[in-house]
């Protein structure tokens, strides 16, 4: 038995009831608990930090983890898919460049003349209350930006 009759040697009485008794008297660091852990105390670390348990932290984390990994994978496919364009290039049997132009989709077109008023080349005209586009369109995309509508996306010319 050690001084005092308490067993464990040490002053706590191997209760784990150090410096501070589990009282929060202890010196540690700031005006935590101490160093001893009383009762209804949570676990700590070495540097009086409450310990995490493992929750929804990690799951978001593993859930974030997956979605790089996915998103690590489309550019894979890209990167294959333009290797594959460059080697169809420099073999000659590569088309030659395609052309863009903004598409109307005539059953989201209103004739509100938005687009219109957006091209800086007007190049786009109303027939029967449906934008078209002519050949002097640059495929700047102004119009497509200002449509309300979403009816028009760039496509072959």
């Amino acid at each position: 038995m050690s001084p005092g009759g308490m067993r464990g040697g040490g002053r706590g009485g191997g209760r784990g009831r150090g410096m501070g008794r589990g009282r929060r008297f202890g010196r540690g660091m700031g005006a935590g608990p101490g160093m001893g852990r009383g009762p209804g105390q949570r676990p700590t670390s070495d540097l009086g930090a409450p310990l995490q348990q493992p929750g929804p932290l990690i799951t978001e984390r593993q859930g974030e983890v997956e979605r790089l990994r996915e998103v690590a994978r489309q550019m894979e496919r890209q990167k294959a898919e333009l290797e594959r364009q460059i080697r169809e290039a420099e073999s000659g049997k590569a088309p030659g460049p395609v052309r863009l132009k903004p598409i109307v989709d005539e059953t989201l077109c209103t004739g509100c003349g938005i687009c219109l008023e957006a091209c800086p080349v007007d190049a786009i005209v109303l027939v029967d209350g449906t934008a078209n586009i002519g050949d002097e369109c640059t495929a700047c995309g102004a119009c497509i930006a200002e449509c309300p509508n979403d009816a028009l996306a760039m496509g072959p010319a």
